[in-house]
């Protein structure tokens, strides 16, 4: 595989008026600067507004009121490759050209390690591939291993994950494959001048799955989350808490150049 690290960071803002601004930035400035580095192996960002916001389910309060969620995968060598991804972010916070800080929230953001990607047998493309294929959306499944539960039964659980649910997903659903990434705690934390205030995840038992699909993501949604992300009631932990809790499960939809319009139309927060 080429990714060797990933990273997820969770976002959203408080005012409206400031989404053009974010956009902007991101798609204009800061992921092409990122795309340009040796060591970047892909990048992109999603966006969930208000019509996918409500096919989302939040199991942690972290998550609620997501808008938009970063992805980005590190290739080899990967000290150098993460810490040139790290100082473009400092320089660019030092030469002003942070002009989102302090107008975004980001409440999860954690460095990840690519476990498996699954690719559907009709699409016929590599594991590697699989992200720059163009996708009608993604469905994101955030997930937390119960660290009190028993470690066989949580292994017989991600193994009937790895039977049965997986290929049930990319088999019947609008599904072109599913990359899965576990929790990477030991990774150095991102914190700068420039992100102080947020919330990096240092929890050594997440899970996440990301979903490429080839169909309208609120169509695809209710099917992906009943079948990945809808914990079974029969098959829980000792203290009948589920074995891999859900965090945050819903789609998201891709962010064309210059389409920032979707959250226009809410109310103002006057925090």
């Amino acid at each position: 595989m080429l990714a060797k690290r990933a990273w997820f960071s969770a976002s959203r803002l408080p005012d409206r008026r400031n989404h053009r601004i974010y956009n902007e930035y991101h798609q204009l400035d800061h992921r092409p600067e990122n795309l340009a580095l040796p060591g970047v192996v892909f990048g992109e960002r999603w966006v969930c507004p208000p019509e996918l916001q409500a096919a989302c389910s939040y199991g942690d309060p972290r998550f609620e009121g997501m808008q938009y969620l970063v992805h980005y995968l590190l290739g080899d060598p990967l000290g150098p490759s993460t810490q040139e991804w790290l100082d473009l972010s400092r320089t660019a916070f030092q030469e002003g050209r942070r002009p989102e800080t302090g107008l975004v929230e980001r409440p999860f953001m954690g460095w990840f390690r690519p476990l498996k990607t699954y690719v559907n047998p009709r699409v016929r493309i590599s594991a590697e591939a699989l992200p720059w294929r163009p996708v009608q959306g993604v469905f994101v499944n955030f997930v937390e291993i119960d660290p009190g539960a028993d470690q066989k039964v949580v292994h017989d659980e991600l193994a009937r994950l790895e039977e049965e649910l997986m290929p049930a997903a990319i088999g019947e659903l609008d599904v072109a494959g599913v990359a899965v990434y576990v929790s990477d705690p030991d990774a150095e934390s991102p914190f700068s001048t420039s992100l102080k205030d947020e919330s990096f995840a240092t929890d050594p038992d997440l899970r996440v799955e990301l979903y490429f699909l080839d169909a309208d993501p609120l169509q695809a949604s209710a099917a992906l989350r009943d079948l990945v992300a809808t914990p079974d009631p029969d098959r829980s932990g000792a203290d009948g808490a589920p074995i891999l809790r859900p965090l945050f499960a819903g789609p998201l939809a891709p962010i064309g150049p210059w389409q920032w319009s979707w959250f226009d139309g809410e109310a103002q927060d006057d925090r």
